[in-house]
Formats: structure tokens, C-alpha cells, sequence
């Protein structure tokens, strides 16, 4: 937007290394992922683990020994959790990831989608991967904090957050996002299994999204050529190597849905 206010200095949001990852260590076995209601029970109890550890005089190696007895393997790479623990975005960042799939198995049951949280590409971890009964793969990564607006400068190639009305500040992990999307090619290319198992499960249409957090809002005029309809939701476009949709999570469920007839059709 022309008339926001823009400068260089960066949001508060860290960047993290998406390979700290305390979910993936749950099954002990490179490339293996929980789904559905096993992975959305296990990012609740990290969730619920971390927030105990803020909230409480817990420290890092308390919550590892309870870790430790739901997975065993845990206890042999507690020195790549102790940043995590110590890092409130990344307690957000489980949190985000929590709430949206949850409310995508709420609404779909569990045997109407496949979702599997945090998928490891060749260079990056994708949040979710949730594939539709129409066999359509969503890509999704959760990001930015409540009350934030997200600003997208086309200009730039940039997103910028505001925050209570301030200054917009550079968002680097919410603009680093749509190039971890771009990475989810690599499952295709290897003929990653859950990509599919044939080649017209592999080829099926893959939408790439970033999924704001609960509270977080789009800012954009309203005549934005930005703006699409997409399943049920408007939802803002925006075109780099490939084409990477921005959704409000209320509009998740809707952005979702199949599309129709006279609706966009779905991008490869």
C-alpha cells in the first residue's frame, strides 16, 4: 500500500532454523510422520509442555524428562531442543500450527483429509501438508502473531507487519515462508510417498498458502488486483516463482473447500 508507512527495521518475529523440530523426533525414524489425530494430539501436548515451562518454574530439562517418556529417542538429542524451549516464537509457532490443523480435522474428520504437520523438504520443513478428498495437496505455513496486519509490498517482494498502529517493520520470516513453499516440489520430484502413490496422485493440483494466525488480518485495498476468490474465500494472490495464496484463518475452512465451476481455477 503506498500510503502505509514503511521502513527497514525488522519485525520482532525470529527466524528460526526450521530443522529445530521437536515433533519430528517423537517417531525416532527419519522421513516417518504422525497424521491426523495422532500428530494434532502430540503438537497439542508440545504445546501444552512448552506453555508449562513459561508459566511454571520448569526448565528445559524437567520438560525433556517428560518428553522422554512418551519417545525414549528424545533424551539422545536434548541439545537440539534447548534453543527451542528458550524461544518464544517458537512456542508460538507450535501453538499456531496446533490450532489450524486442529480446525481443519474438526470441521473434515478424520477420515475425510490427510494432514501431516511439518514435512522436510531438501532445504525446508513445510508446516502442513493436507491433502483433500478431491486429491488436491495443500503446502500451508502458519505465520505472524495475533493483532498483526500483514501488508504484502509488491514493490518489493516483501511482507511487512504492523503492530497497534506503529510503524510497518520487515517481516523476513513471513516473506522466507514463500520460499520454503517453493521446496515442496522436491517431494514430487523424489516421488515422495506422501505425495501420492501414483503418477496421477503426484500430479494432482498443489496449492501453496500461508495461513496467518488467529487474530492476524490482511491489509490491502479493497480494489487490490491482489485479491481472489479462491474455494469460499477471498483471499489475497500473490505471484514470485509460482503462485502463493495468503489466508486469514477464518477463512481457512472456506479457502479449503472445492472450487467452482466459475471459481479460479486450481494452480499446479
Amino acid at each position: 500500500m503506498s500510503d502505509t508507512i514503511i521502513n527497514d527495521e525488522l519485525d520482532s518475529e525470529t527466524n528460526l532454523d526450521p530443522e529445530i523440530d521437536i515433533l519430528s523426533l517423537y517417531t525416532g525414524e527419519k522421513d516417518v510422520y504422525p497424521q491426523n489425530w495422532d500428530a494434532v494430539n502430540r503438537l497439542g501436548q508440545e504445546s501444552d509442555l512448552l506453555a508449562k515451562g513459561v508459566l511454571t518454574s520448569f526448565g528445559v530439562s524437567e520438560i525433556l524428562a517428560i518428553l522422554s517418556l512418551v519417545n525414549p529417542a528424545i533424551a539422545f538429542v536434548s541439545w537440539a531442543l534447548t534453543f527451542a524451549f528458550f524461544s518464544n516464537e517458537y512456542i508460538w509457532r507450535v501453538r499456531r500450527l496446533y490450532v489450524v490443523a486442529k480446525s481443519i480435522l474438526d470441521h473434515y474428520g478424520d477420515d475425510n483429509v490427510v494432514l501431516t504437520p511439518r514435512v522436510k523438504t531438501d532445504t525446508a520443513a513445510i508446516d502442513l501438508l493436507v491433502k483433500m478428498p478431491d486429491r488436491r495437496m495443500f503446502a500451508l505455513m502458519t505465520r505472524a502473531n495475533e493483532d498483526r496486519e500483514v501488508i504484502w509490498r509488491e514493490d518489493r517482494q516483501e511482507f511487512f507487519i504492523k503492530k497497534n498502529g506503529k510503524h510497518a517493520k520487515r517481516a523476513i520470516a513471513l516473506t522466507k515462508a514463500i520460499e520454503s513453499l517453493q521446496t515442496v516440489s522436491y517431494l514430487r520430484k523424489i516421488k515422495h510417498p506422501l505425495m501420492g502413490i501414483t503418477a496421477a496422485e503426484r500430479n494432482a493440483p498443489l496449492i501453496k498458502a500461508i495461513v496467518l494466525a488467529p487474530g492476524a488480518r490482511i491489509v490491502a485495498y479493497e480494489d487490490s488486483p491482489l485479491w481472489t476468490e479462491f474455494g469460499g474465500a477471498r483471499v489475497l494472490r500473490i505471484q514470485t516463482t509460482s503462485v502463493t495464496y495468503v489466508v486469514e484463518c477464518k477463512d481457512l475452512i472456506n479457502f479449503l473447500q472445492p472450487i467452482q465451476k466459475n471459481g479460479e481455477s486450481t494452480p499446479k
